[in-house]
């Protein structure tokens, strides 16, 4: 009986360590597989000779670098002119290569990479090297024009004209009254000036302004006898006007000179051009004077202005 419960003492102890040996595997693998725990170790010092080889590999690859483009420089300075440009040409055929199979994100992401790229380049130059950079691109524009074709000159030009066309609708549109205000104008037509003054002046109005009419006479007060009317110009001034003189060119040109000399007086005053493009518009900033000089020009001079009459 004594020798029974000893058997049997063993067999439950060695049934008891089993378990708990099972139960600890257990317990290690749920551990790992559900990254309670880290499986292996970290050993710092593994790390840290990483680091290290990383940072060999990096120095490595700058020296490689450096290396390559020094022995490009060498190269491109011992190269003839023939040699020079069988490279750029090579260099250009295959930019356009790459160029002419990039999609439409891909151009755009390039052309906004090269933009950043160029403003900081140009940021951080001195005044010297802006002015080397100029006159590079200057020369650079001048040789490139000088060995275009007649039909590549008329492509650019048209490019060109497209281009600022472009430009300037943007610029309007952008400084509209509407893009300003937001308030679309009234539209308003002055029509042909073709009505006759009632008065009997005779004098030529635009249709609607009847009533405003009598300015031009005084409502009849200073109507001029049929003798006293220029029925028609004078035969030189009208040649002049319709383009039928030799120096209608001339006068067109410097219209506004002449009809300022046979003022009675000379106009003072700032005028301030408004900035970019379009129609001609004479614009004053600050006060206008009238200028008018003695009566009679003086000894040797030429009458001008009031003192022609």
């Amino acid at each position: 009986s004594s020798g029974i419960n000893a058997e049997y003492g063993d067999s439950v102890q060695s049934l008891l360590y089993f378990a708990r040996a099972s139960i600890l595997r257990i317990v290690t693998l749920i551990e790992r597989y559900c990254c309670l725990i880290p499986i292996m170790p970290t050993n710092p010092s593994r790390g840290r000779g990483r680091g290290r080889g990383r940072g060999r590999g990096r120095g490595r690859m700058r020296d490689r670098n450096r290396r390559d483009r020094e022995r490009k420089s060498q190269s491109r300075s011992n190269e003839t002119p023939e040699q020079r440009e069988s490279r750029l040409q090579s260099n250009r055929e295959q930019m356009n290569q790459s160029r002419s199979n990039e999609t439409a994100e891909q151009r755009d992401s390039r052309l906004q990479a090269d933009s950043e790229r160029h403003s900081q380049s140009r940021a951080n130059e001195n005044v010297e090297q802006r002015l080397t950079r100029l006159e590079a691109n200057r020369l650079q524009t001048v040789q490139a024009r000088a060995n275009e074709t007649e039909e590549q000159r008329e492509s650019r030009q048209a490019a060109d004209r497209e281009r600022v066309a472009i430009v300037r609708a943007e610029f309007a549109q952008r400084n509209s009254f509407e893009a300003r205000s937001g308030v679309m104008p009234d539209a308003f037509t002055l029509h042909a000036r073709d009505k006759l003054c009632k008065f009997g002046c005779n004098a030529l109005r635009f249709e609607g302004s009847e009533l405003k009419a009598g300015k031009c006479c005084s409502k009849g007060a200073t109507v001029l006898e049929e003798s006293q009317r220029f029925v028609t110009y004078p035969e030189d001034l009208k040649l002049l006007l319709i383009g039928h003189h030799a120096n209608s060119r001339n006068f067109f040109e410097y219209i506004r000179r002449y009809n300022s000399a046979v003022a009675f007086a000379s106009l003072g005053s700032q005028a301030v051009t408004p900035p970019g493009h379009g129609p001609y518009v004479y614009r004053i900033h600050g006060q206008i004077y009238h200028r008018s000089g003695v009566l009679q020009p003086e000894p040797n001079e030429t009458a001008q202005f009031g003192q022609i009459y």
